[in-house]
């Protein structure tokens, strides 16, 4: 099964897919260090076969997506969009 992880955060969701479903997993973030933290997790975890991270826009990603997904993530993406329109 392959799944896009919008805003994958710190990547629990995303490795827990691939250790639990042996799911492939392409996560989106916005941050640098998460991408870091990530990327960084699935090397030391040996997951990094089935990961792909992008320090990339979501609104941008038409331009760098191949494959058709089966699963879409994008809880922590609405998340902080309710946080920012409630000035939190």
């Amino acid at each position: 099964m392959y799944v896009l992880d919008l805003g994958c955060g710190w990547g629990g969701l995303s490795l827990r897919l691939i250790e639990k479903y042996g799911c492939k997993v392409h996560a989106i973030t916005l941050s640098e260090e998460q991408f870091k933290h990530v990327t960084a997790l699935a090397k030391s975890k040996k997951l990094e076969s089935s990961l792909t991270v992008q320090l990339i826009d979501y609104r941008v990603l038409d331009k760098y997506l191949d494959g058709p997904f089966i699963l879409f993530s994008y809880l922590s993406i609405l998340i902080a969009i309710f946080l920012q329109d409630q000035g939190i």
